[in-house]
């Protein structure tokens, strides 16, 4: 496809026009760096850790005698069950490490200032 046809492609579709100026030529910062990332990292954990947790959930049973002989059963005999077991494990792991440095740049860039500091407050007061 030529670029002039893509173009002619997005100015026809509305919805496309607004997600294609939603995603590139969206407005960003001048101080943009790999710290701003950490938020969507942490989306992405958390749909990885639903995802799993609901494949893990359709064959787990929580029976007090069965519960370990379901987590063998998952690991050994569903395919590739071991490595949604083993993604859902870690996956927890770094959902915390990506949220706590999420929140370590927040409190570093300053994101607690105006306009932002009715929300910030919301979220203290929630916390206790």
């Amino acid at each position: 496809m030529t670029f002039l046809y893509k173009q002619r492609f997005f100015r026809k579709s509305v919805l496309l026009t607004r997600l294609y100026n939603f995603w590139v030529n969206y407005l960003s910062p001048a101080n943009f760096s790999y710290w701003w990332n950490f938020g969507s990292m942490a989306l992405v954990c958390l749909i990885l850790q639903i995802v799993t947790g609901i494949f893990l959930a359709m064959h787990y049973k929580s029976d007090f005698v069965l519960a370990f002989q379901t987590i063998e059963y998952i690991s050994r005999n569903i395919q590739n069950g071991w490595l949604i077991r083993y993604m859902h494990a870690n996956g927890a792991s770094i959902f915390f490490v990506v949220v706590y440095l999420h929140i370590l740049r927040s409190l570093m860039f300053g994101s607690y200032t105006y306009p932002r500091t009715l929300l910030w407050l919301t979220v203290l007061l929630y916390s206790f």
